[in-house]
């Protein structure tokens, strides 16, 4: 009889909604961004996989957009980009799907990593000193904009400099004052 399969459990099966709604997105951004690399991170309201789309050109288009991916179903979602150039913007879509297969995508967001470090120290180019009794006017032209500070005194080890002028220029110019006359 229909009442005791019911009661066993014999012949029927549980009713359950399936799960038709796609995971949202919250507090998508970029972090740690550096010469090279970036991390994306975001939310989800529910448990689902991570994806991250991104490219040098707006707006991103998804189908040939690299893409990097983490298929674990979590709710705090961190994707680390490397290999990436300096000095470029990156443009980003974060993707969630989660374990039935809905899928939610971010709108477009960027990123520009850092400049790569100037490690080469400018080259004088040209310069020249026009002494005075007490005082000599020193300038002289740098390859690439500079600070400016000289070093002097009257052996090699010098002792002296002059106040560093922080103004980023190619053209430089500084007078040192108090010079004893004749003094090479």
């Amino acid at each position: 009889p229909p009442g005791i399969a019911k009661k066993l459990g014999i012949g029927t099966s549980p009713t359950s909604t399936p799960d038709t709604a796609a995971p949202i997105i919250s507090g998508v951004a970029s972090q740690n961004v550096s010469v090279n690399a970036a991390t994306i991170v975001w939310t989800t309201n529910e448990s689902s996989a991570s994806k991250v789309y991104f490219g040098v050109v707006s707006p991103l288009n998804l189908a040939t957009a690299s893409a990097t991916m983490d298929n674990a179903l979590i709710l705090s979602h961190s994707v680390g980009l490397s290999g990436l150039s300096s000095s470029t913007t990156y443009y980003y879509v974060v993707e969630s799907r989660d374990a039935s297969g809905n899928t939610a995508t971010s709108s477009q967001q960027s990123f520009t990593t850092t400049a790569q470090a100037d490690v080469t120290p400018p080259v004088v180019t040209s310069q020249s000193v026009v002494p005075a009794t007490s005082s000599a006017a020193i300038s002289w032209v740098t390859n690439e904009p500079s600070d400016s500070e000289i070093g002097y005194g009257t052996s090699t080890s010098y002792g002296l400099t002059t106040s560093l002028n922080p103004a980023l220029v190619t053209n430089h110019s500084q007078t040192l004052t108090g010079l004893a006359p004749s003094t090479a």
